[in-house]
């Protein structure tokens, strides 16, 4: 389980695809303790450490996760959010993210206001009654309040902070992102479900 709370941003370092498995070298300081096993959510994507080497660690990834997230796109070079898995006893400064990916979505419009920028996020419509004003969602595994449901998905408000310390600081129109939706919200439709 995780927060939404990016620790820090890391590059990818190498990416080979064989049988239907994805690999991926994500970049790490020689000071930075990370295990085999670990869970860590990438772009939002909960993954598992597979390979640790001084300066890389290495995640693998099937087809499913390939087809339903961005995490196929990835390039060398590219950066991507990074958050290590919540312990207990950690503070929850985010909110609950599972790192299990709903959809992606598009970036339709970014607006600049002042050193903060607005973001217009496209989503499927079988999405959108997950999606409330003042609502959580997480995108690139970044947690944010919906600012403003629209027509066609949502609009969030990042600031300066958030801009400089992930991915979405370098996001252009057309790019697409995880998308997470509220897991309260989905567990609330549920109990509504079954008790009708």
């Amino acid at each position: 389980m995780f927060t939404g709370i990016i620790t820090t941003t890391k590059d990818v370092t190498s990416t080979r695809e064989s049988l239907g498995i994805k690999r991926i070298g994500i970049s790490k300081d020689i000071s930075e303790e990370f295990s085999i096993g670990e869970s860590i959510a990438i772009n939002g994507v909960c993954s598992t450490i597979v390979e640790v080497a001084s300066e890389s660690f290495f995640v693998e990834y099937m087809n499913e996760t390939l087809k339903k997230t961005t995490i196929g796109r990835l390039q060398n070079g590219e950066k991507v959010n990074i958050e290590k898995s919540l312990k207990v006893g950690d503070t929850l400064s985010g909110h609950f993210v599972y790192g299990h990916i709903d959809t992606v979505g598009t970036i339709e419009k970014i607006e600049s206001k002042g050193e903060s920028k607005e973001f217009y996020i496209a989503i499927s419509n079988d999405l959108h009654k997950y999606l409330a004003y003042k609502g959580s969602i997480t995108l690139e595994g970044v947690s944010l309040t919906i600012a403003e449901k629209t027509k066609t998905g949502c609009k969030v408000a990042l600031i300066p902070h958030t801009l400089l310390h992930t991915t979405f600081g370098k996001k252009k129109v057309g790019e697409v992102v995880n998308i997470e939706t509220d897991i309260l919200a989905r567990y609330t439709e549920e109990l509504l479900v079954k008790s009708h």
